[in-house]
């Protein structure tokens, strides 16, 4: 269920109507997309996840206007890598904050579960 909007109460226990509005008074107007992803149950637990990361956790692309590429490229680091190798494939880097001067905050997720269907893809890894 995306969303239900009731005008009188359904006596399941919220004891009030579930009218949710905008600020203006009109009612909240809910728009979605559903996927569907079909495959076998083997492949089920690695499809979703890897489609899931491509369509929500892609890039955000941010542009700037500069004088020339030749003075943006001698003030600007435009590449860094702070690791001597690639993560495994089933390791996903959810996020890299910085804390203060120095020191950062990196979290790092297993990106399959433990029984999932994903033949090596949800054994342990080491980083």
């Amino acid at each position: 269920m995306l969303h239900r909007r009731l005008l009188y109460d359904d006596a399941f226990g919220v004891g009030e109507a579930l009218n949710e509005t905008y600020y203006n008074g009109t009612g909240i107007v809910v728009r979605g997309r559903h996927r569907v992803l079909l495959s076998s149950v083997d492949e089920a637990a690695q499809l979703h996840r890897q489609l899931a990361q491509k369509l929500y956790m892609a890039p955000v692309p941010a542009f700037a206007q500069i004088v020339s590429v030749k003075s943006y490229l001698s003030r600007y680091n435009t590449s860094f890598s702070g690791v001597s190798s690639s993560l495994p494939p089933n390791v996903h880097l959810l996020s890299l904050e910085k804390w203060e001067e120095g020191l950062v905050l990196l979290r790092l997720e297993h990106f399959y579960e433990k029984g999932d269907n994903a033949g090596h893809l949800s054994a342990p890894a080491t980083v």
